[in-house]
């Protein structure tokens, strides 16, 4: 019995500590997309001439750099 409850707490430990790592790969890749999301947005405004080329770049540096 103590080997079960052993083993039991062991995978309860390791089903945290993968819980915590997915989470934070999926905030991460969120972010990620954000950034792209809006690089996008801004590159059509550039392409619709709402912004100029220096403007999308500076936007496009802040977001990314």
């Amino acid at each position: 019995m103590f080997r079960a409850g052993r083993q039991a707490e062991e995978f309860a430990r390791l089903k945290a500590i993968v819980e915590a790592k997915i989470s934070s790969a999926q905030s991460g890749h969120a972010r990620h997309r954000s950034a792209a999301d809006e690089v996008e947005k801004f590159a059509a405004l550039r392409d619709r001439g709402i912004i100029t080329e220096e403007e999308f770049q500076q936007k496009k540096l802040g977001m990314l750099g």
